[in-house]
């Protein structure tokens, strides 16, 4: 890989009317750029989802809200299992180093906002070759 490639990482968040950016970086690695998202999505994960024993939240702070039924998005937990799963991260390096881009995008249950993590190459796909249709195979005639 040459000096030249760099990757472009990217957060945002919105709702159903507009959205906006949260943060962005550009890397020299696609396994760098991995390792940002990974944090985007733990910070995004902890600031929707705090663990009760949170330093900054004191005694009180949080209230526990009633289950929602299982086909609502639980954007903390996608954001977790993606995070830890080497299986997804295992595809998402496979996709950047191919020069694809990688997109997470998951929803709050609660809020109805949404959260996406982007990431990629600044380098374009090469092109396919144009398909190029031949003459069907004559038949062979054996002996």
């Amino acid at each position: 890989m040459s000096g030249e490639h760099r990757y472009v990482v990217a957060v945002r968040g919105g709702d159903a009317s507009r959205g906006f950016q949260l943060g962005g970086t550009t890397t020299r690695s696609a396994r760098v750029a991995l390792v940002r998202l990974r944090g985007q999505a733990l910070r995004i994960a902890d600031g929707l989802d705090p663990d009760p024993g949170t330093w900054w939240l004191g005694n009180g702070g949080l209230v526990r809200l009633p289950d929602a039924p299982e086909a609502l998005p639980d954007a903390p937990a996608e954001l977790r299992a993606w995070v830890v799963s080497s299986v997804h991260q295992d595809d998402a390096l496979d996709q950047l180093v191919n020069g694809f881009p990688l997109v997470l995008r998951v929803t709050d249950r609660w809020s109805g906002c949404w959260f996406e993590l982007t990431a990629r190459s600044l380098v374009p796909v090469p092109a396919a070759p144009p398909f190029r249709r031949t003459a069907p195979a004559r038949p062979v005639a054996y002996a």
